[in-house]
């Protein structure tokens, strides 16, 4: 009677505990990111939908993929000197109460972070730093994952989770773009006047 009595209680517990981990009202972006992803080496080109600016510069189009529930998605692109930057961006949420923003950012955070992304299963997307907990004085926060640099060295992609505060709103936002390496980026020389 206490085994079963002890073995029902961890068997509620453990499903308490990873509920708290991921709400049941917030999709996986998992299998969404993975289509992004497989779109990112030809600038997200499959994606993009209609034009919704264009200035010098600078390009936007409306994302074809959706995540459901998450309120727009577009494919922003900035033509540089060297190299064009192409970017895909979802904005999942917008609330009014910052603790609803913490707990859905945590949860997005858990679903991303160390998770098969790639058909395969052999590339996974890790943090680049350690998670830090929201606070109402800042403003703006991120959580970066890049493909672990042992499976997939020099890779560029980079997933960014975004949080924040735009007047009285709290944003987060899921953007997925081409970003050097730190220790890949080096000063520029000056040239030398002849």
């Amino acid at each position: 009677m206490k085994k079963s009595t002890f073995f029902f209680a961890f068997l509620i517990t453990s499903l308490i505990a990873a509920a708290q981990l991921k709400t049941s009202n917030t999709p996986s972006v998992k299998p969404y990111l993975e289509k992004v992803i497989a779109a990112y080496p030809t600038q997200y080109f499959e994606l993009r939908g209609e034009s919704i600016s264009s200035e010098p510069g600078t390009s936007a189009f409306s994302s074809s993929l959706q995540i459901p529930g998450s309120l727009e998605s577009r494919v922003v692109g900035v033509i540089g000197k060297k190299k064009n930057y192409w970017a895909w961006e979802c904005k999942l949420m917008s609330t009014e109460d910052f603790n609803e923003m913490k707990k859905m950012y945590r949860s997005y955070f858990n679903d991303i972070n160390g998770g098969n992304l790639l058909k395969g299963g052999t590339k996974r997307f890790v943090a680049t730093a350690p998670y830090e907990t929201p606070t109402e004085q800042q403003r703006l926060w991120s959580n970066q994952f890049r493909i672990n640099e042992n499976q997939a060295p020099g890779s560029n992609v980079l997933i960014d989770l975004v949080a924040e505060n735009i007047g009285f709103e709290w944003v987060i936002w899921l953007r997925v773009y081409d970003k050097e390496r730190d220790t890949d980026m080096r000063p520029t020389q000056k040239e030398e006047d002849n």
